[in-house]
């Protein structure tokens, strides 16, 4: 949906600590912790994968890398689900032809991601 370039880079947010030194890795300031360094390396471009739970939104480190995001408005957050047949996708904002699409014709980008 983004068409993102094959050798995009993908951040893994269980990669972004030493899962056996977590102590270490947890400051009183979030934006020192090691989570954050990461977001900042991304560029705060994120994907939340959403099991049956929505489990991310339980948990707070989770909620604070959403809010990171969300802070800067020209990050996309975008969220997955797997249903029983397809993923669903939904972005912050339009993609790249969806706002094409919606200053060729407007309200059709705009449609064009309602119907995705």
């Amino acid at each position: 949906t983004r068409r993102l370039p094959a050798d995009t880079s993908y951040w893994i947010c269980a990669y972004a600590n030493r899962q056996h030194t977590l102590q270490s890795e947890i400051h009183a300031d979030p934006k020192k912790c090691s989570f954050f360094k990461a977001l900042e390396t991304a560029e705060f471009h994120v994907l939340v994968i959403l099991d049956d739970q929505a489990t991310p939104f339980t948990r707070i480190w989770c909620a604070f890398e959403e809010t990171m995001c969300l802070d800067r408005p020209a990050a996309p957050l975008d969220f997955a689900v797997n249903t029983a047949n397809s993923v669903e996708l939904l972005t912050q904002g339009l993609t790249a032809e969806e706002e094409q699409l919606e200053q060729t014709h407007p309200t059709a980008g705009v449609f064009a991601k309602s119907a995705r």
